[in-house]
């Protein structure tokens, strides 16, 4: 994890890895990205440390051999990674809407292209290849556009996008884009068709898959500080909401099966809700 002025590596107990945290020049302004390359590979930490792309090992130091590019903003999306036919692909998306690719020594990895101005809300998809990969976006007219890796982009004007809206996606489930806009959540599939449509009591300020595979959504409220998880079908999820904000995750802290929700509990805190289902 980042903050704004450290890179962390904490173990399950909470505590930090030996060599963290590790202090940043300019501060990051999405959460790193912690990749194995292989199960015989080593950790290791991609983090953009203001527009610089920095490489880290599981000791918390700069990896050899990285050429550390820099980019023509902070990133508006952590890194993503994929592989194919023994290919490293390094995926950025920056705030200026440039979408550039890298290989595991931070070479450029064919062309950066850009998304129209005045486009937000990126997303990346996963692909079958790298072809198949999409960027998502949405614009202030209420238009998705979609672009794959070769910079190929169409767009459609979706009535439930406005310049306001939030914009999530989930490249394997039937619900493939979702807006959200103060109290109201709808989705749609890949031929654009509502799949998911509801509304909560409260203005959501934050949004986002907490188990894509599941369709779990994860609605933070920031004024009263409660945190609601939804199913794929705009069903809350037992006990929601309960205290919490939008930095929130699923896991098996302890390794028994069952998933825990993670979130921070407004009182400077992390806390942990069994999720017995």
């Amino acid at each position: 994890m980042a903050t704004s002025e450290n890179l962390h590596l904490i173990d399950r107990n909470g505590n930090n890895a030996e060599g963290f945290p590790v202090k940043l020049t300019s501060g990051a302004s999405v959460q790193p990205t912690a990749i194995k390359y292989s199960e015989k590979t080593e950790l290791r930490l991609f983090i953009c440390d203001g527009t610089i792309l920095k490489n880290f090992d599981a000791s918390g130091k700069e990896v050899n051999g990285w050429k550390a590019p820099t980019l023509d903003a902070p990133l508006a999306l952590p890194i993503r990674w994929w592989s194919f036919d023994g290919k490293d692909y390094l995926v950025t998306c920056s705030k200026a809407g440039t979408i550039k690719s890298f290989d595991r020594g931070g070479a450029a990895r064919g062309k950066a292209f850009n998304f129209p101005r005045g486009s937000f809300n990126y997303n990346l998809l996963d692909g079958s290849n790298y072809e198949n990969i999409e960027v998502a976006a949405a614009d202030s007219l209420g238009n998705l556009i979609r672009c794959n890796l070769n910079g190929n982009c169409k767009s459609d004007h979706i009535l439930t996008i406005t310049d306001y809206s939030m914009l999530l996606t989930n490249a394997n489930g039937d619900v493939r884009y979702v807006s959200i806009w103060d109290e109201h959540v709808v989705g749609i599939n890949k031929d654009l068709d509502v799949r998911l449509d509801f509304q909560t009591s409260e203005k959501i300020t934050s949004a986002r898959w907490i188990r894509k595979e599941k369709g779990w959504l994860a609605l933070a409220v920031e004024s009263s500080g409660q945190l609601y998880i939804s199913d794929s079908e705009g069903r809350m999820l037992k006990k929601m909401p309960v205290a919490g904000d939008r930095h929130n995750l699923v896991l098996d802290l302890d390794g028994n099966g069952v998933k825990e929700l993670v979130t921070h509990s407004g009182k400077g805190e992390l806390v942990a809700y069994s999720l017995s289902y």
